[in-house]
């Protein structure tokens, strides 16, 4: 479905060389600052298109017992023309809620997210922090990526959630792949 996603999308602008569409997939593990400190298994799925400037994304994500998100994004970047360096803002919406007693719910998630990113040859690193607008639930991320073939890339990378100034932080490490097309 992405894929046609993508070919659709490419008719109605003019393509260029940095135009693509990223297909990802992270395991992670998952820890908690509670009082009884906890670890727990998650998996996050997302893809992403560059179209000229433009990028839209959408991505979701569980951790075992704990939460889950989904988030639909879309913004700029703001040095489009330069090759191995990206600075993009945008804004996000969703859903999020959680997955055990007494947190099991549907919460609305809209806001704002700022990302940087340096690629050199096969090597990359990027941070993204989003920011909900109605409420202190933020989000950060840092991947380090490394392009293996033609088309796929492997990562890791390090996740801070904080769900709110009463909630607890939850530190994530994963691994993924990512294939760019």
């Amino acid at each position: 479905m992405f894929p046609l996603l993508a070919v659709q999308l490419s008719t109605f602008s003019v393509a260029s060389a940095g135009d693509h569409l990223v297909l990802d997939a992270t395991l992670s593990g998952v820890a908690t600052e509670m009082n009884a400190p906890g670890a727990a298994a998650g998996l996050a799925l997302g893809a992403r298109v560059d179209l000229m400037r433009f990028y839209g994304s959408m991505e979701g994500q569980a951790v075992s017992g704990d939460y889950w998100t989904g988030q639909v994004a879309g913004g700029l970047d703001l040095l489009h023309r330069l090759d191995g360096l990206d600075v993009e803002v945008g804004l996000f919406s969703g859903a999020g809620g959680g997955l055990s007693e007494p947190s099991i719910g549907v919460a609305p998630l809209a806001g704002a997210e700022l990302g940087l990113g340096v690629r050199m040859g096969r090597l990359g690193v990027a941070w993204r922090h989003r920011f909900e607008l109605a409420s202190d639930w933020e989000s950060d991320r840092i991947r380090l990526s490394v392009d293996v073939l033609e088309r796929a890339r492997v990562f890791g990378q390090y996740t801070r959630l904080t769900p709110g100034a009463d909630a607890a932080g939850r530190d994530g490490f994963g691994v993924g792949m990512a294939l760019v097309f």
